[in-house]
């Protein structure tokens, strides 16, 4: 096998292994293996690569702290009492309803489900000047988004996806 093919061949298992790990689909490399396989002129060159279990706690994006309730539950029944909820929450520029004149005294952060396997679009407002709408802003300040665990509560029935930020309760890295 050239130096070449090799090189390429490298490249592949990197690339498939790392989107399998993403993925948290631990047969990636079974797939690697099925490559190298295949390829005639790898056989006698290159030995083959075992398969590697990836730990369920080493999947991203799986949320530490289970919500009461799914984002689907939350919107249709509106609590009105503060709900915890894990999130992923960035710094946002929408002032909705209640908050349109409120810039100067609130911040807005967007909300979306830390899963990633459902839509949370939401808008969450807490004032700029309590302990922790400060946290919060420390946090999201650089302008990413960031895993959290907030409490929050919606306001009214005015049909907006608008809820209030009662409290900040950790990031989650």
């Amino acid at each position: 096998m050239t130096k070449k093919k090799m090189a390429l061949f490298g490249v592949a298992f990197v690339l498939v292994y790392t989107i399998g790990w993403f993925m948290g689909d631990s047969s990636a490399v079974g797939r690697v293996n099925a490559m190298h396989q295949a390829s005639p002129s790898t056989q006698s060159s290159m030995p083959a690569v075992a398969p590697v279990a990836i730990p369920e706690s080493t999947t991203p994006a799986v949320a530490p702290y289970k919500n009461p309730m799914s984002w689907a539950v939350y919107r249709a029944t509106r609590p009105k009492t503060d709900t915890r909820m894990a999130l992923t929450a960035k710094l946002s520029d929408y002032y909705n309803y209640d908050y349109r004149d409120l810039v100067d005294t609130y911040w807005a952060v967007s909300f979306s489900d830390m899963s990633h396997k459902e839509s949370a679009d939401a808008t969450g407002y807490i004032r700029k000047d309590t302990p922790d709408g400060k946290k919060i802003f420390d946090i999201l300040k650089d302008g990413m988004s960031h895993n959290m665990i907030l409490e929050s509560k919606y306001k009214s029935n005015d049909g907006s996806n608008t809820v209030e930020i009662t409290k900040f309760v950790k990031e989650v890295k």
